[in-house]
């Protein structure tokens, strides 16, 4: 089956998509608000999780970039199946304790983002696994292991 999109279109997607993941670091003051008991404890593996994608992410881009080979492509994937299991998470905290007192003024559309997040994190998992995508990773390993 012949990949949707070209390989340098998903990795377009990945960098944007990565980016977007920094300001994860707001969860910073969420593990604060839960370790000063302001919010459920249901809130600090979400957090801290949020954190480590944060902190992942400019590694993303810098491999998908300048080192596009086999490791690269299975910790991108890796990196994603982090990402969504914290949004899951995130929608299991919010079902347990509700919204944290720090997000309060943002909503309460507690579970809807994490839910499209976990629909994008998909997405771009599907789209590396496509035909093209995994040989842009592996035909890049074979040429430089040669």
């Amino acid at each position: 089956m012949k990949s949707l999109l070209r390989p340098k279109v998903i990795l377009l997607l990945l960098t944007v998509w990565a980016i977007l993941q920094i300001p994860r670091f707001i969860a910073l003051p969420l593990i604060n608000s839960v370790l000063s008991k302001q919010d459920p404890a249901a809130w600090l593996f979400p957090a801290i999780i949020d954190i480590v994608v944060a902190v992942l992410a400019p590694l993303v881009i810098y491999f998908v970039w300048k080192h596009p080979n086999l490791w690269t492509w299975l910790f991108i994937l890796n990196w994603l199946v982090i990402s969504t299991f914290d949004h899951a998470s995130a929608i299991t905290a919010f079902s347990i304790a509700g919204v944290p007192t720090i997000f309060k003024e943002f909503g309460s559309s507690g579970n809807i983002v994490p839910a499209i997040q976990s629909i994008i994190d998909g997405f771009i998992f599907w789209s590396l696994c496509q035909e093209k995508v995994r040989t842009h990773f592996f035909t890049i390993n074979n040429k430089s292991a040669t």
